[in-house]
């Protein structure tokens, strides 16, 4: 029983590695409202928590916003803090590295409208969000 659910949560897993992958490689629309979502890729609790809540508020606003999450455990945070660069948001994830999870919302121009770490209810996130819109 213990192997079977050991495999199912493998499979899911690894089902979603390129879903991630290609969204962190994709490029930002600089006319966009950009979503980060600092996580670290060992932490199941709380940042598995954040995923599906901004994943779902980021949706509602279709292509007027842009959501990245980016993993800052050891092994993959150099590849990252190159993404972060390439956003430009590379001082708001060091900043970050120690308060996993962490949501930044940012305007299209990349200014910081707020960072949210832990675990926020989705009416937190669209305030920023519609901040963000506002601010163009």
């Amino acid at each position: 029983m213990i192997r079977i659910i050991i495999c199912a949560c493998s499979a899911l897993v690894l089902s979603l590695l390129p879903i991630a992958s290609q969204a962190a490689d994709a490029p930002v629309d600089k006319d966009k409202v950009l979503v980060v979502m600092v996580y670290d890729g060992g932490c199941h609790l709380w940042c598995d928590e954040v995923r599906p809540i901004i994943a779902d508020v980021t949706k509602k606003y279709g292509d007027k916003v842009t959501l990245r999450e980016i993993d800052v455990q050891e092994s993959a945070l150099k590849a990252s803090l190159g993404t972060a660069d390439q956003l430009g948001v590379k001082s708001f994830v060091q900043g970050a590295l120690a308060w996993v999870p962490t949501v930044g919302v940012f305007t299209p121009k990349r200014k910081l409208i707020k960072a949210l770490p832990g675990v926020n209810k989705g009416d937190t996130y669209k305030k920023c969000i519609e901040k963000a819109l506002k601010a163009g």
